[in-house]
């Protein structure tokens, strides 16, 4: 859209902050599909409600009663079953989650399963369903780099509850740098409310272009094998939400779907570069790389601080941050 071309990536022309546009079917079969898809999502809606705040207010729980592995093992328990039913319930019978290499010539190296409680995972972020998702898979503490200035401190990140996230992934704010903490330290700290799920972007993009990290997230950090990147792709659009819109909309037309498609990929070990602690800059540039690669995106020069007036403009709110950061 033109009135948006603010927020169009200069270099790809790329607008990674509009909704996508999902292409319309035949007038006939829309009908049909929407009177069924509605009866499928009242059917569903009671599940998605109750699981939701079940698995929000269990991983709030175990993470607050420190009781060690007590503590992480319930949590663990209570996040696969209360996760995968609201998982179930959003359409989301089927998930693909594999290791890619990004090359036929690299042998396959590591694992979802990989990871481990003080690790870090570095991920991308379209829509709160990647909250869900990672919640069932790890109950991590999530962190999102400020957004409160164009650049901010290397290393340091806010740390967010899943309740956090997930009103952050709707309804998107000011993550002010007052709140952030050292990386390093996070990951030290947390014990058993680890790892710690990173969405690098700061903010919702519709999946055709990585958001532009706002400073080396890794600064400080001296060990490779603590870093995993880890891709969530949809390959029908559908459960992409970028904090623009009618959240309830998105959600009635996401659940009245008979069937959603997650792809959640981790990046081959084979792919990382020799990793040096004296330039952790260079090494987390290669990885953003390979982060756009495994969500089959490209890298743009819009950032998390370039959302904020977007969302602002969109709603019509008298905002005056910086269009562009660039």
């Amino acid at each position: 859209m033109e009135k948006f071309s603010n927020w169009r990536d200069g270099p790809t022309g790329i607008h990674p902050l509009l909704p996508p546009k999902i292409q319309s079917t035949n007038i006939i079969v829309s009908i049909v599909s929407n009177i069924i898809g509605f009866a499928l999502f009242i059917i569903r809606l009671p599940f998605i409600v109750v699981f939701t705040l079940l698995l929000v207010g269990s991983d709030s729980l175990f993470k607050k009663v420190q009781l060690g592995f007590a503590s992480r093992f319930l949590n663990r328990f209570f996040s696969i079953v209360f996760g995968r039913i609201v998982l179930i319930a959003l359409g989301f019978n089927k998930m693909d989650e594999y290791t890619e290499t990004l090359s036929k010539n690299r042998q396959l190296s590591g694992s979802l399963s990989d990871v481990k409680l003080n690790d870090v995972i570095l991920a991308n972020h379209t829509s709160y369903v990647d909250i869900i998702y990672l919640a069932y898979r790890y109950s991590p503490t999530f962190a999102v780099p400020p957004n409160d200035s164009v650049s901010n401190t290397p290393g340091y990140v806010v740390p967010m509850t899943l309740w956090e996230a997930l009103t952050n992934a709707i309804s998107y704010q000011v993550i002010p740098s007052s709140k952030a903490v050292s990386l390093v330290g996070l990951s030290k700290t947390l014990k058993w409310n680890g790892p710690i799920v990173v969405f690098v972007e700061g903010a919702t993009s519709n999946g055709s272009g990585l958001l532009e990290t706002n400073n080396n997230l890794l600064d400080g950090w001296i060990l490779a094998s603590g870093v995993h990147i880890v891709g969530i792709h949809y390959p029908n659009l559908y459960p992409i939400y970028t904090s623009v819109g009618s959240f309830t909309l998105h959600l009635i037309r996401l659940a009245s779907r008979l069937s959603n498609t997650i792809e959640a990929m981790y990046l081959s070990r084979t792919n990382f570069t020799a990793f040096d602690k004296n330039d952790t800059a260079s090494w987390y540039n290669s990885l953003m790389n390979c982060l756009a690669d495994l969500v089959h995106a490209r890298r743009t020069q819009i950032n998390s601080h370039n959302k904020l007036s977007f969302v602002g403009y969109w709603y019509g709110y008298k905002v005056n941050y910086n269009k562009k950061s660039n």
